[in-house]
């Protein structure tokens, strides 16, 4: 069975958000030096070195300026560096943006991190936090053995807030619990919201519900743009038998870039991985400006942020393929101008070197006893949102 464990990743409701985070930004289609295609003969850097300068702009990015940037450098700290940088993780809680409260959230619950307890405790407990960081906070207590408020997830599923509505849905479904199939399938039932009819389609499809698991399919097959790169990634991880089939048929030429390229990071997470593929994805990192010329032809770019969302995917799906030979087109997409790109560069990046490329800790800063690092995971979406959370 292919599905991967629910717990690493919380990118899962993409209509329409997955836009609205991303900053728009005209790259120009710069042309880089860079050997990374298949025949090249691996990094110009040490892996040492990349690792280090990766992790450097990670933590950078998670005091950028932008929430939004933020907001994707805390998931992905916590998908690479995890405990390492808890305290980075804990600081995301008193952000004053909403989706960086949220990401701070989610990111402590993916990496069980006990000494954050309190601190949810105290979210879940105050009427003046935001639903959706309340969903987020109760998903991490959960994760840490804590389901006192467990039962508040049920409240929030059918708030008049659509995103407050996704937010819960998605917590259920990573929180593998059986018994929320029945409150979700109840709030879906009424659902009249896109992002939130998806998100909980996502999460009872994630607890085993097949009819959910066969209707994944049919928002992948939408035609749709926003839609398609939403629920690809969960797709990817369903046990079908055909979800190799349908990935593969996604990454037809008439697809566009975005959509190719998503779908063979989809099947990269699957363990499926060819060199057409990544060559693809390097030219959508290094070219993503002609890539996209050449898929709209006269009508050209409609977008002038369309060249930084393909990068952003590129690096993400690069990061999956765990190819070596990339370290070169990812570091030079850490100068990138848009936050986003260079948040998805470092931590495919870090993903594909993995932390034995990570310098020896200082004397005085060893890991804490008892909270060994969790593995760099392989997100099955990654940051192509901020979750189920729209911007402030």
């Amino acid at each position: 069975m292919h599905r991967q464990n629910n717990k690493r990743t919380w990118s899962w409701t993409r209509i329409a958000v997955a836009s609205l985070l991303l900053v728009a930004v005209w790259l120009g289609g710069c042309k880089l030096n860079l050997n990374g295609g298949r025949g090249g003969l691996g990094t110009n850097v040490s892996p040492q070195d990349a690792y280090r300068e990766a992790r450097a702009r990670l933590l950078q990015a998670a005091n950028a300026t932008d929430p939004a940037t933020r907001s994707h450098a805390i998931e992905a700290v916590a998908n690479t560096i995890g405990r390492r940088e808890s305290g980075v993780l804990m600081d995301a809680l008193d952000d004053r943006f909403i989706i960086v409260q949220y990401a701070g959230a989610m990111a402590l619950g993916d990496i069980a991190y006990a000494p954050a307890e309190d601190r949810l405790e105290q979210m879940v407990m105050d009427p003046k936090v935001d639903d959706r960081v309340a969903a987020a906070a109760i998903y991490a207590l959960h994760e840490i053995g804590n389901d006192t408020h467990a039962s508040m997830l049920a409240r929030i599923l059918f708030s008049p807030e659509k995103w407050a509505r996704a937010s819960a849905a998605m917590c259920m479904g990573k929180m593998d619990e059986p018994s929320a199939m029945g409150p979700l399938r109840a709030a879906k039932a009424d659902e009249v919201d896109p992002a939130a009819r998806l998100a909980m389609t996502e999460a009872l499809a994630l607890l085993g519900d097949e009819a959910s698991q066969r209707s994944l399919e049919a928002f992948v097959r939408r035609p749709e743009l926003d839609v398609k790169l939403a629920a690809i990634p969960v797709f990817a991880e369903m046990p079908d038998t055909r979800v190799d089939s349908v990935l593969r048929k996604l990454i037809d030429e008439s697809s566009h870039p975005r959509v190719r390229v998503s779908a063979a990071g989809a099947l990269a997470s699957r363990g499926v991985i060819t060199d057409d593929d990544y060559d693809m994805c390097v030219e959508a990192a290094h070219h993503p400006r002609e890539m996209l010329n050449e898929y709209y032809g006269d009508v050209g770019i409609r977008d002038a942020s369309e060249p930084a969302k393909l990068q952003h995917l590129a690096a993400l799906s690069l990061g999956k393929m765990k190819r070596q030979q990339a370290i070169d087109v990812l570091s030079a997409l850490l100068e990138s101008t848009s936050g986003e790109v260079r948040v998805a560069a470092a931590m495919a990046i870090l993903q594909v070197l993995g932390h034995e490329n990570a310098p020896a800790p200082q004397s005085g800063q060893d890991e804490p006893q008892g909270q060994p690092l969790p593995p760099a995971p392989l997100p099955s979406g990654g940051l192509q949102s901020s979750g189920a959370i729209e911007p402030d």
